[in-house]
């Protein structure tokens, strides 16, 4: 199985990505997503996939995206994308 880490998740790119992987779900996982700011995408993402890592670019989360930031392996701004 491959392990995917989709930069853009929330993208249209991203989009295409995410729908091979669901086509493929036993040759793909997705391990790790990375995105600018659209939360909401990024919570229904995370709740179909559940990757082991979160990169948000933006620092902007609310209550209602809170959860992600709870998550082990979540990540902000610079400090994440290096450790990612």
């Amino acid at each position: 199985m491959k392990k995917i880490v989709l930069l853009g998740a929330t993208g249209s790119i991203g989009d295409s990505c995410l729908n091979v992987i669901r086509q493929n779900k036993d040759q793909f996982q997705l391990m790790a997503i990375a995105l600018n700011g659209n939360l909401d995408k990024a919570q229904r993402i995370y709740d179909e996939f559940h990757p082991e890592y979160i990169y948000i670019a933006e620092s902007n989360l609310d209550n209602r995206h809170c959860y992600l930031a709870q998550k082990q392996r979540f990540f902000q701004m610079r400090m994440g994308f290096k450790a990612l």
